[in-house]
């Protein structure tokens, strides 16, 4: 799906779009629509017209048709490009929120403070996933549209969720909210600690074609580690119980570029660090 993203006086509009209807960009706005492969403007007696002092910007992953009913007056712009490094609009938007999710299973854990958006419709659990909520946890949802529990979702008692439909356009704030914890100071010794730094372990090499080696910098071989890896809209891809060792190898190669979230659970520690997949 794509993504419009509109000023309009100051209103922000999202919407998700493969081909884009009839549309007026007019004077005073600065458009921006793209598609993760595909992008079609007007066509089949649509009309797509760019008003002088208004501009548009298409971003496309594949290609990017310009039909019969595009129409630049003197005065507006256009640009069109094909993403090569996945970036389309607006950083703070398209990279970060998704037009659709399904939160796949999940627990989040005591401690953790989580949010998850969309653009449209958020689903939580259902089809044999579960969405757990333990003790001292707190998740924020917010969608454009909808927001569906299903089966599956449980909140146990004294964790939170808020969960409610944006009127304003804005969504999880940034990336590391996608995947937060609250800070360390706040969290008594005898509970799970959150490591920001990672300090625990590293990855390399980082970009990456593909391929990336987790290091266990304080190899225990009594500690449980789980591995976890995060697209950047916290989609769970893949979740790994290691057995004993240092050095443990993983694969991006069949993922599209962009950036992951690695996020490591170690005994009573828990550490995120970010890797690009060129």
């Amino acid at each position: 799906m794509g993504l419009q993203h509109a000023w309009q006086e100051n209103r922000v509009v999202l919407q998700c779009l493969d081909d884009i209807p009839n549309n007026q960009v007019y004077s005073y706005e600065s458009l921006c629509y793209n598609a993760i492969e595909t992008l079609t403007i007007a066509g089949d007696g649509n009309l797509f017209v760019v008003e002088p002092g208004g501009h548009a910007d298409l971003i496309a992953g594949n290609s990017i048709l310009l039909q019969d009913g595009t129409t630049i007056k003197a005065g507006g712009s256009l640009h069109a490009w094909i993403t090569t490094d996945g970036s389309y609009c607006t950083d703070t938007i398209s990279n970060l929120v998704p037009c659709n999710l399904e939160i796949p299973n999940l627990i989040v854990l005591e401690n953790e403070v989580l949010c998850f958006s969309a653009i449209e419709n958020v689903i939580v659990a259902g089809d044999g996933k579960h969405f757990i909520v333990e003790p001292g946890a707190h998740v924020d949802i917010i969608a454009g549209q909808s927001i569906i529990f299903k089966a599956g979702t449980t909140i146990k008692a004294g964790s939170s969720l808020h969960a409610w439909i944006t009127t304003d356009g804005n969504y999880c704030s940034d990336t590391e909210n996608l995947l937060a914890t609250i800070e360390e100071e706040e969290i008594p010794s005898s509970q799970l600690e959150p490591d920001p730094s990672a300090s625990f372990f590293k990855v390399y090499p980082n970009p990456t074609t593909g391929e990336f080696t987790l290091d266990l910098l304080d190899h225990n071989e009594f500690s449980t580690i789980i591995v976890e890896i995060f697209t950047i809209q916290g989609i769970l891809i893949s979740n790994t119980k290691l057995p004993d060792g240092k050095l443990f190898n993983f694969s991006l190669a069949e993922r599209q570029s962009g950036v992951y979230l690695i996020r490591v659970l170690k005994d009573k520690h828990v550490g995120i660090v970010k890797i690009i997949k060129q």
